[in-house]
């Protein structure tokens, strides 16, 4: 359990979310395809209008960023394949978050190490170059803060996690341990500023900004490892919208935490749900 009970009680709102999504009898697989268009619709539109103010009703433009990229694989079907465009121009000229780039970095990655192994290397020399560059713009992005405080806040949750490797701290730890080590990178990296220390008292963590970092944390290697094995369990091919989705949540985990906020962890759920094809389902009895 958590070393803060408080902290692990309020964290089975997410178990309880995600269970009843996974295990029990789903919706109509064609219907997700319109609700999500619908949110995703909702969100560019808000987000547009408001950019400042709501980030698309999530209050943060990065999380509105993630739950677009994790709800559009759901709409590409032929009837809404056109939420797709809209939301890319949603992203790219009205969303102030970088989300789309990461995940566009890790397609451009996989698609490089085709051509490497096809060798076909001037297509792969072309990948490497974009890939550099963009990188080279990112750490230069606004004196590079958004890298620079993610590198800080890993390598905290880190430390944190070699204190208790096995088990952890407990589930839903993170915030109550972290502030005990938020400055531990500076020992490794003694040119880093503390992000946290430079922006005052009233500003904490929150997150670790990258869920493998922080799930080692909480709950060790073994829960790593059964987090890690159910994932390997699911039917990847059985749902190529359900796996795509999923796919961009495990991308986005390694620099911020779909897996903690609820708009993107029913998303994940969803399709957790859909790719597992059945294998864990609850079926309710029934009131006659």
């Amino acid at each position: 359990w958590s070393s803060d009970w408080r902290q692990g009680v309020y964290q089975l709102q997410y178990a309880l979310a995600a269970v009843l999504l996974i295990a029990l009898p789903s919706l109509a697989r064609s219907s997700l395809a319109p609700g999500m268009a619908v949110a995703v619709l909702a969100t560019c539109l808000l987000g547009a209008i408001f950019p400042d103010r709501f980030g698309g009703t999530f209050g943060n433009e990065n999380f509105a960023a993630a739950f677009v990229l994790m709800a559009v694989p759901f709409c590409l079907t032929w009837r809404w394949w056109w939420v797709a465009p809209v939301a890319a121009v949603y992203l790219v000229l009205f969303n102030a978050s970088k989300m789309e780039y990461v995940v566009a970095a890790v397609f451009l990655a996989g698609v490089g190490w085709y051509l490497v192994r096809d060798r076909q290397w001037l297509g792969a020399g072309l990948v490497a170059f974009v890939l550099g560059a963009g990188s080279w713009l990112a750490v230069g992005y606004e004196g590079g803060w958004a890298v620079k405080s993610r590198v800080e806040f890993t390598l905290n949750t880190l430390r944190l996690w070699a204190e208790q490797p096995w088990f952890g701290h407990g589930f839903g730890s993170f915030n109550y341990e972290y502030g005990r080590l938020q400055a531990w990178h500076l020992t490794v990296l003694p040119d880093f500023r503390s992000i946290l220390d430079s922006t005052g008292a009233a500003y904490y963590a929150g997150a670790a900004h990258n869920d493998y970092a922080q799930t080692l944390a909480e709950v060790g290697i073994v829960g790593f490892a059964l987090v890690l094995a159910a994932l390997v369990l699911l039917r990847w091919r059985s749902d190529w919208q359900a796996a795509l989705s999923l796919s961009v949540g495990l991308v986005l985990a390694a620099v911020e935490f779909p897996f903690q906020n609820p708009g993107t962890l029913m998303l994940a759920a969803v399709a957790f749900g859909c790719l597992a094809g059945g294998r864990w389902l609850v079926r309710l009895p029934r009131w006659s």
